[in-house]
């Protein structure tokens, strides 16, 4: 797994590449706890390159939407392929992300 980080006009934007498995979700999970260090309120995960997430990652992205949420922040899941938003939709977590197409899309939400 690979996280490339790009921070604009106090959005910060993550680009996941690869899979998130028992064995990366901690590098994601650090990136998580980096960013709750900032205090990051608004955040983007661009899954357009993930090809994978386990339970592990799903995880972490249920930690990170509890954060943002207990911050007043806005946590935005962009360009989930078919794989990606199969598995959020079989573990019932479609209905508690706020999930974009496209990261201009994401980005309107915080406006």
């Amino acid at each position: 797994m690979e996280i490339k980080e790009i921070i604009q006009d106090n959005i910060t934007v993550l680009d996941l590449f690869g899979k998130i498995d028992v064995n990366s979700a901690k590098t994601f999970q650090e990136k998580f706890s980096e960013i709750a260090g900032r205090g990051d309120k608004y955040v983007i995960l661009n899954c357009e390159n993930l090809s994978y997430v386990s339970s592990s990652g799903l995880r972490v992205f249920l930690m990170f939407l509890k954060h943002i949420n207990k911050i007043g922040g806005k946590l935005m899941i962009t360009a989930m392929n078919e794989i990606i938003y199969e598995v959020f939709e079989i573990s019932g977590f479609l209905p508690i992300f706020n999930i974009s197409k496209t990261i201009e899309e994401a980005k309107k939400e915080f406006l």
